[in-house]
């Protein structure tokens, strides 16, 4: 993987190169080898199967109702860190990044734990010094959720 600058314009922080050695694309039920390239991004699978199969029971019915809901909630929550962000209003920050990011642990959508993570230590910290970066890297992990579960329909 290579990294990109925290400062670059582009639509992706981490851009995969190869996926070499024994680092799994992303932690799942069955074979690696169906995995999509964005499965892995911040150093993080994006998705980790496992965890999420566990929340659903191991229901195919229950996980996609898991999935659908947790990327509404997702991209509601984010739409009200933008509005805390735009407000300048760390408490709001604080919370709905904590929120987010711990129902994000819950389900397995771990990479976008990492930006939501600082977002909650922004918040708590009293500061907004930054946190459009990862407010924007928020977004894009949805986006590479989105993805995941799109080029792997198998999946759910």
């Amino acid at each position: 993987m290579t990294q990109i600058p925290a400062n670059d314009t582009s639509d992706s922080l981490i851009k995969p190169v190869a996926s070499g050695g024994d680092m799994p694309l992303a932690v799942e039920r069955g074979p690696v080898e169906r995995l999509s390239p964005v499965a892995l991004s911040l150093g993080k699978p994006v998705v980790d199967m496992r965890r999420l199969w566990n929340c659903a029971d191991e229901d195919r019915q229950e996980l996609q109702r898991l999935v659908g809901d947790y990327l509404r909630e997702m991209e509601s929550q984010l739409a009200q860190m933008e509005k805390a962000l735009a407000a300048g209003d760390c408490a709001e920050m604080t919370r709905w990044a904590h929120r987010s990011c711990g129902a994000s642990a819950m389900f397995g959508m771990v990479a976008i734990t990492i930006p939501l993570g600082a977002l909650e230590h922004l918040g708590r910290a009293q500061t907004m010094e930054g946190a459009e970066i990862h407010l924007a890297q928020a977004w894009r992990q949805l986006e590479l959720i989105r993805d995941f579960f799109k080029t792997q329909p198998e999946a759910i």
